[in-house]
């Protein structure tokens, strides 16, 4: 597969999330190759301010994800979860050799 092959896969994916679960649900595709990771394509960008060029990140995103799932358990479900924090971090990306 080639970069520009998993860029519109992503993409795609992206822009079928953000129709699937409405416009509060901001997706995007960012750019790992480079430290400051821009975006290269993003949907529903209104709930974050961002848009595709931005390198603003959104900290503390992931815990909040853990509290909505957390809350909805409780609610629709009835079922308490515990979220511990640990002291690790990955970071992964995928190259895409160009093919010949």
């Amino acid at each position: 597969m080639t970069y520009d092959e998993a860029f519109e896969f992503l993409d795609r994916t992206a822009r079928g999330i953000a129709q699937m679960f409405g416009s509060s649900c901001e997706t995007l595709v960012h750019d790992m190759s480079v430290p400051e990771h821009p975006i290269l394509s993003i949907y529903n960008g209104h709930v974050s301010g961002r848009s595709v060029g931005s390198t603003m990140d959104i900290l503390g995103v992931g815990q909040l994800l853990f509290e909505i799932v957390a809350q909805r358990l409780a609610t629709e479900y009835k079922v308490d979860a515990l979220y511990e924090g640990v002291d690790v971090s990955t970071a992964r990306w995928l190259v895409f050799p160009d093919e010949e």
